[in-house]
Parts: C-alpha cells; structure tokens; sequence
C-alpha cells in the first residue's frame, strides 16, 4: 500500500472484545499470544488526530453554580448544576429560541 502498488486483496482484520479473547484461549489459544498473530491476521496501526481549530480556552460566564467557557473546538461549555429556577429558564429561553420545539420535559 505504501509503495502506491495495486493491492491484491482487502486485508483481514478483527478487533474482538476481552471476552471473545478469554474463549478463545479457552478454546486453545495460547494465553498471553496475540490473536493477530495466532490467527494469521494482517497488522493495522492507526493514528489519532486532533484537527479541531484550537480556539483559546475563555470564561464566559462564572457563578457559584456553574462556568461557561469556549472550548478549543466547540463554542460554549458548561461545567456545574442547574438549579431548578435556572433550569426552567433555560427551558423556557431554548422553547423560544426553537419556537417551541425545545425540550418538553419541564
């Protein structure tokens, strides 16, 4: 694949739970093997990548109760419980801004 040549076949991988793993040493694979080998498995490595905007981090609101702040990727995020009466007004303002269509569970 990495030569850019035409590949002759799909590759065959499995990524099997811990309790899949435990059977199959019980059913005779030796313990402490890795499946990929024992079963004959192609190797795939992967790579993780975070592409977010990286915005700097900002309170945008703080209170006893809870902080809002900008995340690196999304724009707001609360951290903190929401009482009752500010609960209700939350509901209440997310109705209005949804006409209507906001959560129904006040």
């Amino acid at each position: 694949m990495y030569a850019h040549w035409e590949a002759d076949r799909i590759p065959v991988t499995d990524s099997p739970w811990n309790a899949t793993i435990e059977r199959w040493q019980g059913e005779g694979m030796p313990v402490g093997a890795s499946y990929v080998d024992f079963f004959g498995l192609d190797r795939i490595e992967s790579i993780g990548v975070d592409n977010s905007p990286r915005y700097p981090r900002q309170v945008i609101e703080q209170t006893d109760e809870y902080v809002i702040t900008t995340t690196n990727g999304a724009p707001r995020s609360r951290t903190g419980s929401i009482s009752p009466p500010r609960r209700n007004l939350w509901i209440s303002s997310s109705r209005a801004r949804t006409n209507g269509a906001g959560p129904k569970h006040a």
